[in-house]
């Protein structure tokens, strides 16, 4: 009984779902004629036209004046072009109220193509070379290695067929050991084909000296592999640095110390890498280990001259003050400054100036000579030299005033001298 009932509900259903699209869409026209297999409770429609076919006259046979109330419609419909290929048309009956669409009717036009589909070449030279033509569409060309430009010429089969833009025939340039040249060849329907040349030289050995990449450890370098020289600054705090370089091309060979101790000032660095082939080309890094950062700019004393040098951190002072007044400019606004051992000066007194900033210290020293002692030892070394000129002084007087006696006295010894020398002669004699 449940089975009957449940069979009488589905054809209810139908019957109520007939009577409503009936409402709906009364039929279906193309070019005044009714669509084939057209029904009421069907809402997808397909055919073909022939390729000449351009256009057609669609209408939905809606009954408008009976329901122009309830429902609005909207779609393709009256004198409709057609494109090659597939042509959708929809038909939409929406409730006028809550506008949700109540049923969509589509039908698909597929005007047929007679156009032709061959995008193939009826023959391919490569620099004289006639290749074979088959199915595929990848070919490999071995050509001489010193080769180093080549001529593309083809035909195409068929004569409505044509050569996409920049994919014809042309002069191409064989730089490395693989070229691959690619004609594009399209059809009258528009389909497009693509042949690929693989042009290979033979024994090629690559000439590419250039470099793909090159870091370093502590300094960040814009390369591009055609700039060939650096020039980049590193902190004095950098000793050390490493230099990393990738080549182009596996087979290049680079030359390099990979690690690089610094000095202070311009440190010249090469890297030469060698080709395949033997081309050689030399990058340079030209790094500047810039001076140490000094905490200290400059120290002044007031009513002293001092010449400050940084590197400089002992200095001799001549003053009697008993306290010097320093100014130190600081090049680190956070460094502390420290004076040390400046009063109650007197001579050897030392007076320490002290910056720290964290862990980094710098100590300046100046060391305090009395200009008073200076003073005391100047007039004692005058008057020792005084005394020794009296000296001089007197020992002159004393031969200018016994000059006479002197003088016998010395032409006496000579008398007793020569005498001597004739006795001694007369003995030898006997």
């Amino acid at each position: 009984m449940l089975k009957k009932i449940f069979v009488f509900l589905i054809m209810f259903i139908g019957i109520i779902t007939v009577y409503a699209k009936e409402e709906y869409l009364k039929s279906i026209l193309i070019d005044g004629k009714q669509i084939e297999g057209f029904s009421v409770s069907k809402t997808d429609y397909s055919l073909e036209v022939p390729a000449d076919k351009e256009k057609i006259n669609l209408v939905f046979d809606y009954d408008y004046n009976n329901n122009k109330d309830k429902y609005t419609v909207s779609g393709n419909q009256g004198e409709l072009n057609l494109k090659v290929g597939l042509n959708e048309f929809k038909f939409t009956i929406k409730d006028k109220t809550t506008l949700e669409e109540i049923i969509i009717y589509v039908v698909r036009v597929t005007r047929l193509d007679n156009r032709s589909n061959d995008n193939s070449l009826s023959s391919l030279t490569v620099g004289g070379q006639k290749i074979t033509l088959t199915d595929k569409n990848d070919y490999t060309i071995n050509v001489n290695n010193m080769l180093n430009k080549i001529d593309i010429k083809f035909t195409l089969h068929h004569e409505k067929a044509q050569v996409v833009e920049g994919y014809g025939e042309r002069t191409v340039d064989l730089s490395g050991e693989k070229t691959v040249v690619p004609i594009k060849i399209q059809a009258e329907n528009g389909d497009v084909r693509t042949y690929n040349l693989n042009i290979i030289k033979t024994d090629y050995k690559s000439n590419d000296a250039t470099l793909k990449s090159l870091k370093i450890d502590k300094a960040n370098l814009d390369f591009k592999s055609n700039i060939l020289e650096y020039n980049l600054d590193v902190p004095y705090d950098v000793e050390k640095i490493v230099v990393t370089p990738t080549v182009n091309n596996d087979k290049a060979i680079v030359t390099v110390n990979p690690s690089y101790a610094l000095k202070v000032g311009l440190n010249s660095i090469s890297i030469l890498v060698t080709a395949e082939d033997g081309t050689v080309k030399e990058y340079k890094l030209n790094v500047t280990r810039l001076e140490k950062a000094y905490l200290v700019n400059k120290i002044e004393i007031e009513g002293i001259e001092i010449n400050f040098d940084n590197k400089k951190t002992d200095y001799q002072i001549k003053t009697n003050l008993e306290k010097l007044k320093f100014n130190v400019i600081l090049n680190n606004e956070k460094a502390t400054l420290e004076e040390i051992g400046n009063e109650n000066l007197k001579n050897g007194s030392i007076i320490t100036i002290k910056v720290t900033l964290d862990e980094e210290v710098e100590t300046y020293k100046f060391e305090i000579s009395s200009e008073k002692e200076e003073l005391d030892k100047e007039d004692n070394q005058n008057e020792e030299e005084m005394q020794d000129n009296s000296k001089k002084f007197n020992l002159q007087d004393f031969f200018m005033k016994n000059e006479m006696i002197i003088s016998l006295v010395v032409l006496g010894i000579g008398i007793l001298s020569f005498l001597s020398s004739i006795i001694v002669r007369a003995r030898k004699v006997k």
